[in-house]
């Protein structure tokens, strides 16, 4: 998190940092969302950034490249997000750039509400 933070500080959503810290937190490294009726709000917050942050493909990859220094990797499958200790080997993405910043987290923004809108039709 301290390189995700040093990298992207405020700019990235506070509701990233809290999926990726609830999935660091929970039994097994592992999110599953949409088990509890009472939590459907925040289950499509999470699933919503998370969704978009893997549909930037240069935030996705160095991303990873952070969490594959650490051993690990971020997978997802069916409204399931966990970290994972990774087999691949570590691999490094350079930071983005300020010039570049501004785009992704338009990107990621636009994304995410977009996930969240279609969940919302669900």
């Amino acid at each position: 998190m301290k390189e995700l933070g040093e990298t992207y500080g405020t700019k990235m959503p506070a509701a990233f940092y809290q999926a990726i810290m609830k999935i660091a937190f929970e039994d097994g490294a592992e999110l599953t969302l949409f088990k509890d009726p009472k939590h459907i709000i925040q289950d499509c917050t999470y699933d919503s950034v998370l969704r978009a942050f893997m549909l930037v493909p240069s935030l996705h990859l160095h991303i990873q490249s952070i969490l594959s220094q650490k051993g690990l990797r971020f997978e997802h499958a069916n409204h399931c997000y966990a970290l994972r200790p990774s087999l691949d080997n570590v691999f490094y993405i350079r930071s983005p750039d300020e010039s570049e910043m501004l785009a992704l987290m338009q990107s990621l923004v636009a994304n995410m509400l977009e996930q969240y809108s279609a969940q919302a039709l669900i």
